[in-house]
Order: structure tokens, then C-alpha cells, then sequence
């Protein structure tokens, strides 16, 4: 931690912080640094820089009343890693686990729009949806069936 000068009511700073990683945020990918003092946030940011798990960063952080904590700028490289090999191999292994999540969920909601079934499928729904009685439904369903089995499984 170095210069400090206060602005209003907001405190400007430069602190290090270290990079923990990749995890689930509530609107996706977050970075989740660890301050100074111990104690861990999540960021998320539309900058597509890498940062490495487990090594030291210079924030320039601007720090409110409460308590609440802002990074502006870039973060800098320091060179200095964390003292724990240990907390560095967990945090790759919870950044690995979250990336895999984040991805899966990516691939099925791909694969829920790309569905070549659902594509085939909807004008039939859309029809069935205009029909008014559950004989309507029914006689609808069953020529489906019959029309598929002749065609299909003949």
C-alpha cells in the first residue's frame, strides 16, 4: 500500500492484491481477488486481460465510506507470487471447476437453440396450439402417429 490522498469522501490508493481466479459471478465469469488484509471479492470486467492465479497485482483502488472497494485502471503485474503453493493449487482447481461449469452451460443453451428437433417440431406445436377441444387434440396427435408410422417404420 502507498500513496493515499483522499478525494471527497472517496480514498484513493494503490494496494496489491492477488489473483484467485476465475469464478461463477451472478451474470457470469468474475475475477475474484483477495485484498491486503485477508479478505476476497469478486470483480467482473469487460477487459479480456488474463491475469495468473496466485501471483500479485498493483491495484489503484478507491475505497468509499462503507468500506466498498473499486478498481480503476489496469492492474500491474508485480512479479511477486503468493507465499501458499497449497491456496494456488486450490484456487487453479476452483478456477478449472468454474470455467467448466460456465461453459457447460454456454454449450446447452447452444444446443437448445441449434435442437433440429425443436426446429422440426414447432409448426406442428404452433398447429395444435389453434385447436380448440381435446378431441381436436386427440384426432391431431393420432394422425401424427399414424403419419410418422407409415412413413417412418414401414
Amino acid at each position: 500500500m502507498s500513496d493515499s490522498d483522499s478525494t471527497g469522501d472517496v480514498k484513493r490508493t494503490e494496494e496489491t492484491w492477488t489473483y484467485m481466479g476465475v469464478r461463477e459471478g451472478s451474470k457470469g465469469a468474475a475475477h475474484q481477488w483477495m485484498y491486503p488484509d485477508g479478505t476476497t471479492a469478486l470483480y467482473t470486467s469487460k477487459s479480456r486481460t488474463s491475469y495468473v492465479v496466485g501471483w500479485q497485482y498493483t491495484m489503484n483502488v478507491s475505497t468509499d465510506p462503507s468500506g466498498g472497494r473499486t478498481y480503476w485502471g489496469t492492474p500491474a503485474f508485480t512479479g511477486t507470487k503468493h507465499e501458499s503453493e497449497e491456496d494456488i493449487k486450490r484456487w487453479r482447481s476452483m478456477e478449472i471447476a468454474a470455467q467448466a461449469a460456465m461453459q457447460l452451460v454456454k454449450d446447452e443453451a447452444k444446443a437448445k437453440r441449434d435442437d433440429p428437433f425443436a426446429k422440426t417440431i414447432a409448426p406442428l406445436i404452433a398447429h395444435a396450439k389453434t385447436l380448440k377441444t381435446n378431441a381436436q387434440r386427440d384426432a391431431f396427435a393420432a394422425r401424427v402417429i399414424r403419419e410418422l408410422q407409415r412413413s417412418a417404420w414401414s
